[in-house]
């Protein structure tokens, strides 16, 4: 057997005499350096039906009237496209000599226009009303801006054209105008958006680390 150096054997019989230490990582340090899923936001109120409302609203319609009902008529362009309709109290009057062709929504522009009316679409129905209807209502934002709120009404699927949005002395209040059923959809779609929520600050949890020695087993917090 070689003769081993004085400094290489005692570190050989020191190795053998003493177990190897071992460190575990605790459940609170395994879970401060494992990134937590980050819920995302409920999407605000959007048209379910928009593609097949345009799809509709694109289809060629043809009529020649001499004399019949505005309701009678407005019946006959939605069914023709396939939408349901809604027209308000004050959607009255004859169509007197009225001849229009092209798209559905071209129809239903040149009756509108003829007789003093207003439209637009939303969830598969045909929403129609004076345009003596036309209203105002104050809306609470919460902690939207108003520009947030005016991109919410947009991206369901309302027009943004059919809405005049007004400012107001007031911060977290948009003034909005147009057709009533129109206003109050978009008043809905601005409270369907989730209140902005601070994430709370997170608890910086214990750094804990379990060494073992042979049989003997210590945890040491970790500062």
């Amino acid at each position: 057997m070689p003769v081993l150096p004085r400094i290489a054997l005692c570190a050989l019989l020191a190795g053998l005499a003493a177990p190897q230490a071992r460190a575990e990582i605790s459940d609170e340090f395994a879970a401060m350096v494992t990134p937590t899923p980050v819920a995302q936001p409920a999407a605000a109120l959007t048209d379910p039906v928009a593609p097949r409302t345009e799809a509709a609203l694109a289809r060629t319609q043809s009529y020649y009237v001499l004399l019949q009902p505005v309701q009678t008529l407005l019946e006959t362009v939605a069914s023709e496209a396939d939408l349901r309709l809604s027209l308000s109290n004050e959607v009255k009057g004859v169509v007197r000599k009225l001849q229009t062709s092209g798209k559905t929504s071209d129809v239903l522009d040149t009756i509108s226009a003829n007789m003093g009316l207003e439209w637009f679409t939303f969830n598969g129905i045909i929403y129609v009303s004076a345009r003596k209807e036309a209203t105002t209502r104050m809306v609470r934002l919460g902690d939207l801006t108003p520009e947030q709120a005016i991109t919410a009404i947009g991206e369901s699927g309302l027009p943004l054209s059919k809405v005049e949005t007004l400012p107001t002395s007031v911060d977290n209040v948009l003034a909005i105008s147009g057709p009533p059923e129109l206003l109050a959809i978009a008043e809905a779609v601005i409270e369907s958006i989730p209140p902005h929520v601070a994430a709370p600050a997170k608890a910086k949890p214990a750094r804990n680390v379990l060494i073992r020695r042979g049989n003997d087993e210590q945890l040491v917090t970790l500062r």
